[in-house]
């Protein structure tokens, strides 16, 4: 498992998302206010094939990638300020589940 390291203005306003991806598509979290990721942690295992993990804020763009071969991978982020929800799309073999935790600050 990854570390997330932030900073954080009001501690009471952050809260986190958690999951397991267990087959490749979407999962979306609706947050319906606006917010900022602080980080994203993914864990699991892959023997064989990379899955590509994509978290995108809102309808943007992929902000960032994630390839599993191996065992965990996390990431800080700068993000900016996003207004509605949180969208996890997969793509490739899923051979094992894969956790996530999305942790974010209400603005």
């Amino acid at each position: 498992m990854g570390s997330i390291n932030a900073v954080i203005s009001d501690v009471s306003n952050v809260n986190n998302l958690t999951g397991v991806i267990t087959t490749t598509g979407k999962i979306e979290h609706n947050i319906n206010n606006s917010f900022k990721i602080l980080g994203i942690v993914f864990s699991g295992f892959q023997s064989e094939s990379p899955a590509i993990l994509g978290v995108k804020p809102d309808d943007f763009e992929f902000m960032n990638m994630y390839v599993f071969k191996g065992i965990s991978g996390a990431m800080g982020l700068k993000s900016p300020i996003y207004n509605q929800k949180v969208i996890i799309e997969t793509s490739g073999v899923v051979e094992a589940p894969i956790y996530y935790t999305i942790v974010y600050e209400l603005r």
